[in-house]
């Protein structure tokens, strides 16, 4: 049997959770898809789980973190503000820190 360590990591603002993996493979996919349903399609999510959890981070971090344009015949729009891909970043930051130290990531 062979024993290992893998790291899950959770961005915390002021002490409370507010990014793990799944969140930051939303933001990541609304930041590549432009849109919160085909990024919630990609990440595997129903579309009012993925808005729930944008509403949740928005919620702790006290500001939005993706913008949405109503669709029309072209359909709708979603795009991270600058708070949504400096918690990317923050994220992406601690998985190259972990991963540097040799440890195996939850994602």
């Amino acid at each position: 049997m062979r024993l290992d360590v893998a790291v899950k990591p959770i961005l915390r603002v002021d002490g409370r959770p507010v990014v793990g993996p799944g969140r930051y493979r939303l933001l990541k996919a609304v930041d590549e898809e432009g849109t919160l349903k085909g990024a919630a399609e990609r990440v595997g999510w129903s579309y009012e789980y993925a808005r729930r959890s944008v509403r949740a981070i928005e919620e702790v971090v006290g500001e939005p973190v993706v913008v949405t344009e109503r669709g029309g015949s072209g359909g709708g729009r979603a795009v991270l503000t600058e708070t949504g891909k400096k918690l990317v970043r923050e994220y992406e930051r601690a998985l190259e820190r972990i991963r540097g130290a040799g440890l195996d990531v939850i994602l």
